[in-house]
């Protein structure tokens, strides 16, 4: 019986372990499965056909995984900050180049 000073069992665990996370694995990839046909199609056409809506913050990141995905397996230089806190880095490399006191090719 549980009491209040003795443990009972595990306290945090999978219960039904491989069929509850099969169910769990399936569900998700058909939700991964429907964001990116939503994607695909664009916010517009996914809210008129399924009434669905993302936020900003939610489609940049699915941006994000679109341009990693079909990308030529080199880093993208898209991030949307979201998820790893950069702000743009590449743009603001690219600001110094645009500097007038820079010297070079003189």
């Amino acid at each position: 019986s549980i009491t209040a000073t003795n443990p009972s069992g595990m306290p945090f665990g999978r219960k039904g372990k491989e069929a509850s996370m099969s169910k769990y694995r399936s569900v998700g990839h058909r939700y991964l499965s429907f964001c990116w046909r939503a994607f695909r199609i664009g916010r517009e056409e996914a809210f008129e056909r399924w009434a669905v809506r993302f936020t900003d913050e939610q489609w940049s990141l699915l941006r994000d995984v679109v341009d990693e995905l079909e990308g030529d397996g080199f880093p993208s230089s898209h991030d949307s900050g979201f998820c790893s806190g950069r702000d743009r880095e590449a743009e603001s490399d690219d600001d110094d180049d645009d500097d007038p006191t820079d010297d070079e090719g003189v």
